[in-house]
């Protein structure tokens, strides 16, 4: 099972879906999601995502080419391992 998850900086859940096999692709799921409509319809907020994302939300920029892009790809990573957290903690309870 493929599963998309959104969590906030205090490793709270905030969208969970949970429905596709694992064989989906990340981006497949995003844009079939009503998550996707509702980041549409906003203009308060970003998501970030890896690289399955791309052209959807922020990702990681490949090949960096300037300090910019380097510190946007270390500010990204620091912000995206919440979720890996937030899954970890979720596993260390049997959740």
């Amino acid at each position: 099972m493929n599963v998309q998850v959104v969590a906030d900086a205090s490793l709270r859940f905030t969208n969970l879906v949970c429905k596709w096999p694992g064989s989906t692709h990340d981006a497949f799921m995003f844009s079939n999601s009503a998550l996707k409509t509702h980041m549409e319809t906003r203009v308060d907020g970003w998501l970030l995502g890896d690289s399955a994302y791309a052209l959807r939300m922020m990702t990681p920029k490949a090949n960096t080419s300037s300090q910019a892009e380097e510190n946007y790809n270390s500010a990204h990573s620091k912000t995206r391992v919440v979720v890996e957290r937030a899954l970890g903690v979720c596993k260390s309870y049997g959740i």
